[in-house]
């Protein structure tokens, strides 16, 4: 694998209000026969039954206090105007493996590190199994500031690196964020959900899959969703996540 020279940038996520002429007319929320708070194991996706596999070995280093507990977990942050989540879940004999998530795509990464100062950790990861968009990342983990940087090259060639800054973070569902947080706290009522226009009906589903971090594969709805602070896409499918009072409330808007 050929080497990347690159300048590591910092970019910072610039966080707003949700805005009223916020337009969502695309939404990815699931028909809502397929909200079922029972849901069967084997009606998940399998790339999301690898996601929370491989969190197990996250969880599993942090009991474990390994040594580079500061490297691994996830980290998030933009690629050009996408959101980008690489997760380091184990490290083992300088060879470190992981997953990556981006506008609902995911691919398992598997690279080496190395560092001679013990605080930049130099990575190189190949995407194993993304077909659509094979490639590799260059990245350093500075554990001063504790950010990483670093570029993403298609192996084929014919489309120049993208460079990204991500931040350590760890996701965690807070029932009270987004615009509408009754959404996910009350059952509306008939006549409350007669009162919403379509765009608001439509802003309320995708804020309650967002606050489960939900990837979502819409361009629009993913820019939208990187201005707040609270949404980490670290899921592909969040339908066996929902809580009961936002199953009731998102087949109530469908119906």
């Amino acid at each position: 694998m050929k080497n990347i020279f690159f300048t590591c940038l910092i970019l910072s996520l610039t966080l707003y209000s949700c805005s009223n002429d916020y337009d969502n007319k695309s939404t990815e929320i699931l028909n809502s026969s397929k909200l079922n708070p029972t849901i069967d194991s084997a009606d998940i996706s399998d790339n999301q039954i690898q996601v929370e596999k491989m969190n197990k070995d996250i969880e599993k280093s942090i009991a474990n206090n390994n040594e580079l507990i500061n490297i691994i977990g996830c980290w998030t942050g933009k690629l050009n105007n996408e959101l980008l989540n690489i997760s380091i879940t184990n490290i083992s004999d300088k060879i470190a493996h992981g997953y990556s998530i981006n506008n609902g795509k995911f691919s398992k990464l598997e690279g080496w590190l190395k560092t001679e100062d013990n605080i930049n950790y130099a990575f190189e990861m190949s995407q194993e199994d993304n077909k659509d968009n094979n490639g590799y990342f260059e990245f350093v983990i500075n554990l001063e500031n504790i950010k990483l940087s670093g570029s993403w090259e298609p192996f084929a060639g014919g489309e120049s690196a993208k460079v990204f800054s991500l931040c350590k973070s760890r996701f965690k569902y807070q029932a009270n964020s987004g615009t509408y947080p009754e959404a996910s706290k009350r059952k509306y009522t008939n006549d409350e959900i007669s009162e919403f226009d379509r765009n608001e009906l439509q802003c309320i589903k995708n804020e309650i899959y967002a606050k489960h971090g939900y990837s979502f594969k819409d361009d629009s709805l993913s820019l939208h969703f990187t201005k707040f602070d609270w949404y980490f896409p670290v899921n592909l499918d969040v339908r066996h996540l929902l809580t009961d009072i936002e199953i009731a409330n998102l087949e109530a808007i469908q119906q």
